[in-house]
């Protein structure tokens, strides 16, 4: 009665199991449908594992990685507004607050009592748009006792570096502060690839790390201090693994600086633009939702999904927040994607294309810090992401990659929407692509 159920089935050989896979695709090689060179990622990768192929854990640290050390998986469901007349920016936020959004991010102002207006801070996770040591100051003396909130500053990535320690120290004893937020985004928005992505974020926490050490800070305390926001693709299943890699390849940094082992980086996911249409509204409820599946099973702790309107004319309205808010409220409320922790850890293919991201980024992080590390190496990582843009762009030209909405099955009832990328935004790449392929 107690034998193992598996134990009463024969084993089956790896090729015995490729003939039955060969059958059941039937007659393709398992090769021609099951294994991918991927023009933009740039490496190769397979989606089939016989049990005999276990992949082998040599990259777990101390740290024990891929997954995120909260009980379960639930994460923040974070929304934003640039709205600057204060009032109107007041009822958007009270608007997606009362949509389920339990993050808000608020915009730089100089009367914050109107636009917190309402707002209680103690019970929700809050970011402030601050573009100065000064601007943090005044923040500072307005929050609660209670409170959850990350400045979204980044001097570093600004080119601003001097003002890391001043704005660092004015906040390094506050509990449930932190002082930055890493934007890993501008580079995902540029065109970068995902093992781009990956190294340039980990060049971004290391020189903050280098910077803040050397200035005679705690290691524990400049953790506490970090966020970082990255971008979510299209590519469901290296997104998920890009969130895993990024939590091994952020411990082994953590680890080097001598961090307290168990000491995450908290991470924010943001969706971006490159594959989203005006013209065709609906299509971009599709690609965000598998965007926030993504983010969601690679464990992130704070989930912005952009509406897809933000970068029109127009701007956001309260449609496409409450739209881009519900994909969050449906992938807890009905899916339970909030319930259980890592649910893709021990996937073969997902863990396969972990440690392959993983070596690529470490590999790539090395060639950057050989270049003078983040402040110096700024041509090489240009350089880089360029090369890797005129690919997206040419395979969205010659349609080898089809957006519905954008390059193909335009929409006979287009929306009358038109792109308009904020002034302070380094995404040129955006109207090159969307012109491309016929959404401008």
């Amino acid at each position: 009665m107690k034998e193992l159920l598996h134990a009463t089935f024969p084993d089956t050989d790896r090729e015995r199991w490729l003939k039955q896979l060969e059958k059941d695709l039937k007659g393709i090689a398992v090769q021609d449908a099951l294994e991918f060179e991927d023009p933009i990622e740039e490496i190769g990768f397979k989606s089939y594992f016989h049990w005999s192929e276990k992949l082998a854990d040599t990259k777990q640290t101390a740290f024990n990685s891929t997954r995120s050390f909260k009980t379960n998986n639930d994460w923040i469901i974070y929304q934003e507004t640039a709205i600057q007349d204060t009032k109107k920016a007041n009822k958007a936020i009270l608007d997606n607050l009362m949509m389920g959004c339990n993050g808000i991010g608020f915009p730089s102002s100089n009367d914050y009592s109107s636009i917190l207006n309402e707002v209680q801070l103690e019970y929700i996770y809050s970011d402030f748009n601050i573009a100065s040591p000064e601007e943090m100051n005044a923040i500072l003396a307005l929050l609660p006792e209670q409170r959850d909130v990350t400045f979204s500053f980044d001097p570093l990535t600004a080119g601003e570096p001097e003002k890391i320690v001043p704005s660092f120290r004015q906040c390094a004893d506050m509990q449930n502060v932190r002082a930055f937020e890493i934007d890993n985004t501008v580079f995902a928005s540029a065109g970068a690839n995902i093992t781009q992505q990956l190294a340039i974020v980990c060049s971004q926490v290391k020189t903050y790390f280098e910077l803040l050490t050397e200035a005679g800070e705690n290691p524990d305390q400049i953790a506490d201090k970090l966020q970082i926001k990255t971008g979510i693709g299209s590519n469901y299943v290296f997104e998920i693994a890009k969130f895993r890699a990024l939590r091994l390849l952020l411990d082994n940094i953590l680890e080097a600086y001598g961090v307290t082992a168990g000491k995450q980086i908290r991470l924010k996911a943001q969706s971006l633009f490159l594959n989203k249409s005006l013209e065709d509204p609906y299509t971009n409820l599709l690609r965000m939702t598998t965007e926030g599946m993504s983010a969601a099973i690679g464990g992130v702790d704070i989930l912005h999904l952009q509406p897809y309107d933000t970068w029109s004319e127009t701007g956001p309205g309260f449609f496409s927040y409450r739209m881009a808010n519900n994909i969050s409220n449906i992938l807890k409320e009905e899916s339970f994607f909030d319930k259980v922790s890592d649910a893709a850890g021990g996937t073969f293919a997902i863990e396969a294309a972990t440690d392959i991201l993983s070596d690529a980024a470490w590999e790539l992080f090395r060639k950057i810090e050989s270049e003078g590390g983040f402040l110096k190496a700024t041509d090489f990582i240009h350089s880089e992401i360029e090369r890797v843009a005129k690919t997206r762009i040419e395979l969205l030209k010659n349609k080898t990659n089809k957006l519905i909405g954008i390059n193909i099955f335009p929409n006979p009832d287009a929306t009358s929407l038109i792109w308009k990328v904020p002034a302070n935004s380094p995404e040129p790449l955006i109207l090159e692509l969307h012109k491309e392929g016929g959404d401008a």
